[in-house]
C-alpha cells in the first residue's frame, strides 16, 4: 500500500512522467486502432471487385410493394441477372425476405400477374376507372376481402388478379353481388 502514495509523490514533482505514461497508452491504442483498420481494409479488397445491386429492405409477400435500396456486394456474392436500379413502384412477384438481392423474376412488371394468382371478372357498375396493372381492393359487406391487380378492363367488368387464398371468398361475395372494387395508390 505504500507503493501509491509514493507513485503519487513522484508524479507530482515530474509531471513530464505523468505525461509520457499517456502518451505510451495513447500510442498503443492508436496502434491497436490502425492494425483493426488495416485489417478491415485487407478484407475487403480480398473481396475483389464490387457491383452495386438492388436490395429489399423489408419482407414482402407476393402482390405487396417492395422496399429496395441499392448497395454494394461482392461480385462473388452477387447473382449474374440482379437488378442494378431501383425499380420504380415495385411489387413482389413471389415472396421476398428482407435483405434479399432482387433478380428480375423477384420484381413484376407492369403488366405480370403471379403465377399463382387467380383472375375474376368483378362487375364494375360503381367501379372507379382502371387500367391495366393497376392495384385494386375488394371490398365486400363493408369488409375489405383482399388486394389484387387489375389484369384487363371491360365496359361491363374488371379482371382482378388476386391471390388464390382469399379467391374462394371473393367468388361467394360476387355471387351474392356485394363486392365493391377500391383503386390503390
Amino acid at each position: 500500500m505504500w507503493l501509491l502514495p509514493r507513485l503519487r509523490l513522484v508524479l507530482a514533482r515530474r509531471p513530464w512522467l505523468y505525461w509520457l505514461v499517456v502518451a505510451v497508452c495513447a500510442t498503443i491504442v492508436w496502434l491497436q486502432w490502425s492494425a483493426v483498420q488495416s485489417d478491415a481494409e485487407r478484407a475487403r479488397r480480398s473481396w475483389g471487385a464490387s457491383r452495386t445491386v438492388v436490395v429489399a429492405i423489408d419482407t414482402a409477400l407476393t402482390g405487396e410493394p417492395l422496399r429496395v435500396e441499392l448497395r454494394d456486394y461482392p461480385v462473388a456474392m452477387v447473382p449474374p441477372d440482379a437488378l442494378t436500379e431501383a425499380p420504380p413502384e415495385a411489387v413482389a412477384a413471389r415472396e421476398v425476405v428482407a435483405g434479399s438481392v432482387l433478380v428480375p423474376f423477384d420484381v413484376l412488371g407492369d403488366d405480370d400477374i403471379p403465377a399463382e394468382w387467380v383472375v375474376l371478372a368483378v362487375p364494375s357498375q360503381d367501379a372507379p376507372s382502371f387500367t391495366r396493372g393497376q392495384r385494386a381492393a375488394t371490398f365486400a359487406g363493408g369488409v375489405r376481402t383482399c388486394d389484387g391487380i387489375v389484369d384487363a378492363t371491360t365496359v361491363d367488368h374488371v379482371e382482378v388478379a388476386v391471390p388464390s387464398g382469399c379467391a374462394a371468398t371473393l367468388t361467394v361475395d360476387l355471387f351474392a353481388g356485394a363486392v365493391v372494387l377500391a383503386r390503390l395508390p
